[in-house]
């Protein structure tokens, strides 16, 4: 069953119940008590079928209930019956018309199209040097025909990561159960594509991304991205950092660590503590970006059924990242030539080393999308026009997605636009049009069609680093 499904089945089994609500208000106006019991059973058989398929979710409890209270009233006997039939009603109409604010505050995520020539893509999760990652990549132009419940979820983590979440964010867990929701494209362990099948890439192997997450993220919430750039024919390998920057994450020893929660000196950055610290995590994530593109390396030599990274392109590897990931993703590409392009969505150049904000020079492309909401934060924009002007490449573009605040780069807004709104997370852009405008641009820009792509998203302001 489709995500569409899901949701045309969930809206039927809702209006079914509202059916059963308006019959029973409107009781006295059945020509006879037969007409009234005959309506009554026909929309009850109706909700019993429709709840043969639908896809239970946390979010339905009170409509659940309800249902539960309004068969009990039916089964009691008289005179509680009719003691309680005003109460039971009403009860009734509080659990619907609770699930029918709670659908649309948390509607169904839908992750399941993919833009780019592969319709399916495959998804696995592994370790590369000693790392957490989640790897994406293509497996075929034909879309799959698995049910949205027999793909990947998106919380490879699962309630682990509600509770990074809620640490990093201090945000009740529960608020991030709709999270549970989320079905992507990516089909678990499908088989890998022959590159011959690409019209992208005129050469015999797999190029490679490496995604680094943000603050408080992890490789669970940014499925989006990887997965619609594993559609483009990359090979994306999301890595989940140990430094205490992410939400949660498994380490080599297999405990679950969650965000390190930070001291108000760092916070507040006294005495250029909140640099220090955030510069010694950004150090450690460089070194594991570097310990998996070294581990990939390896895996790339050897000649094993099932082997990912045997066709991957080791001369062509981009790193991505947002926000503490874009710091990462550009500190990794200064300190290491194996980095051919730069992709940095939102990035946050406070933790930065002043040398490294100077720029790549002409060896490297870089691709810097950020936020309205980080467009009009000064220091770091003036910082972003730095490191533009200081990447010489003739392909080095500086662009602002207009409409969007800081979180739009990752999973969260898809899950409730509302509530991201009200809290200001996200801006008035749709959220999954913003997922889907980076990724199509991003890969625009890897495969040199940049120019020719940025024309169909009018919300893309290009900027000149030379100018103030």
């Amino acid at each position: 069953m489709t995500i569409l499904r899901y949701r045309l089945v969930e809206y039927a089994v809702l209006a079914a119940s509202v059916g059963v609500l308006a019959v029973e208000y409107l009781q006295q106006q059945f020509a006879s008590t037969k007409q009234y019991v005959v309506t009554q059973i026909a929309l009850a058989l109706l909700i019993g079928v429709l709840m043969l398929f639908h896809h239970t979710r946390r979010e339905l409890t009170p409509l659940y209930l309800s249902m539960l209270v309004y068969v009990a009233k039916f089964v009691v006997r008289e005179p509680i019956r009719t003691l309680l039939a005003g109460v039971l009603y009403k009860a009734s109409v509080v659990g619907v018309v609770s699930a029918l604010v709670l659908v649309a505050v948390f509607p169904w995520p839908d992750f399941s199209e993919l833009h780019g020539e592969f319709k399916t893509v495959g998804v696995r999760t592994g370790r590369y040097g000693g790392i957490e990652c989640r790897v994406f990549y293509p497996s075929a132009k034909t879309a799959s025909t698995l049910p949205a419940s027999k793909r990947a979820k998106l919380l490879h983590h699962g309630k682990h990561l509600l509770k990074g979440m809620s640490i990093f964010s201090g945000v009740p867990q529960w608020v991030f159960g709709c999270l549970q929701n989320g079905y992507l494209a990516a089909v678990p362990y499908a088989p890998l594509a022959a590159p011959e099948e690409a019209t992208t890439t005129n050469t015999k192997k797999w190029p490679v991304a490496i995604f680094s997450h943000g603050l408080g993220g992890c490789f669970d919430v940014y499925s989006a991205i990887t997965q619609q750039l594993a559609s483009e024919g990359y090979i994306v390998v999301s890595v989940n950092h140990c430094d205490g920057s992410a939400s949660v994450t498994r380490l080599e020893d297999n405990r679950i660590a969650y965000y390190q929660k930070i001291t108000p000196e760092v916070r507040d950055n006294i005495n250029g503590a909140g640099f220090r610290f955030r510069n010694g995590q950004l150090r450690q994530r460089v070194q594991e970006v570097r310990r998996v593109l070294d581990a990939i390396t390896h895996e790339h030599s050897k000649h094993e059924v099932g082997n990912l990274f045997e066709l991957a392109d080791m001369d062509n590897v981009t790193v991505i990242g947002h926000s503490f990931g874009g710091a990462t993703a550009l500190t990794t590409a200064h300190l290491d030539e194996r980095v051919r392009a730069v992709v940095l969505l939102d990035a946050w150049m406070e933790p930065i080393d002043a040398d490294v904000k100077h720029g790549l020079g002409s060896r490297t492309p870089v691709f810097h999308l950020m936020s309205e909401h980080f467009y009009h934060w000064n220091p770091n924009l003036v910082d972003m026009k730095v490191h533009t002007k200081g990447c010489t490449h003739v392909d080095t573009k500086l662009t602002v997605l207009l409409g969007s605040r800081h979180n739009n780069f990752c999973d969260l807004p898809v899950f409730s636009p509302l509530v991201n709104r009200v809290m200001k997370s996200s801006g008035k852009i749709d959220p999954a049009y913003a997922l889907h405008t980076m990724s199509q641009l991003s890969a625009a820009f890897l495969r040199g069609s940049y120019a020719s792509t940025v024309s169909l998203f009018p919300e893309i302001l290009e900027l000149d680093a030379t100018k103030e």
